[in-house]
C-alpha cells in the first residue's frame, strides 16, 4: 500500500504540473500524508519501505512501475484522459483497500487502511466531478460496480467491503 499511494501521488504532481488542475495538486498532499501512514505503519512492525529512496515515478514493484508508465502516457493525451486516469487510480485504491482490510484483524491496520478507503471515495469524487465539469457527461464507474461505487463517493460505509465489486486487484492489467 504504501508503494500504491506513492503512485497516485507521483502521477497526480505529474499532471498537476502538465495541466495545472488544483484538484490534482491538493490530491497529491493527501496522497503524500497516506504514504507517511503506511510508513509509520511499516516502521511499526519492522517492515522495510519499498518506496524507500526512490525518485518520483520510480517504483520497487514492476506491476507498479509498469502501470505508473502506461497510465502517465495514457493522460499525456489531454487533461479529460488525466483526471479519468486518476478515477482509475482511486477505484483501484477502493477494490485494494476493501482486499487488504479482509487479511488483517490488526486494529492500527484496520483503522490506516478504512481511513485511506474513506479518503478514495472523497478523491474518486472529487475527479468524477472534474470529468463531469469537462465533458458534460456522468463519470461511470469502470472497476467498480455502481452501488459500491455510489456508497464510496457518498461517504458511506468507510471501511466496508460490500458485495459487488468486480474483483480486480494488484497485478491486473489496465
Amino acid at each position: 500500500m504504501r508503494e500504491e499511494e506513492k503512485l497516485a501521488h507521483d502521477l497526480y504532481m505529474a499532471w498537476a504540473d502538465l495541466y495545472g488542475i488544483p484538484a490534482f495538486t491538493k490530491i497529491a498532499r493527501s496522497e503524500n500524508m497516506h504514504m507517511q501512514a503506511m510508513l509509520t505503519l511499516l516502521e511499526a512492525y519492522g517492515l522495510p519501505d519499498p518506496a524507500a529512496g526512490k525518485a518520483p515515478g520510480e517504483f520497487s514493484d514492476p506491476t507498479l512501475q509498469a502501470l505508473y508508465d502506461d497510465l502517465l502516457a495514457r493522460a499525456s493525451e489531454s487533461p479529460v484522459e488525466a483526471l479519468r486516469a486518476a478515477a482509475l487510480v482511486e477505484e483501484t485504491d477502493i477494490l485494494d483497500l476493501q482486499e487488504r482490510l479482509a487479511q488483517t484483524d490488526e486494529a492500527d491496520i484496520t483503522r490506516a487502511y478504512q481511513n485511506l478507503l474513506q479518503a478514495s471515495g472523497m478523491h474518486l469524487r472529487a475527479f468524477a466531478q472534474q470529468i463531469e465539469r469537462q465533458t458534460g457527461s456522468e463519470y461511470e464507474p469502470v472497476l467498480l460496480d455502481a452501488s459500491v461505487y455510489a456508497s464510496r463517493v457518498d461517504g458511506a460505509r468507510p471501511g466496508g467491503s460490500g458485495p459487488g465489486t468486480r474483483g480486480y486487484r494488484s497485478g491486473r492489467s489496465w
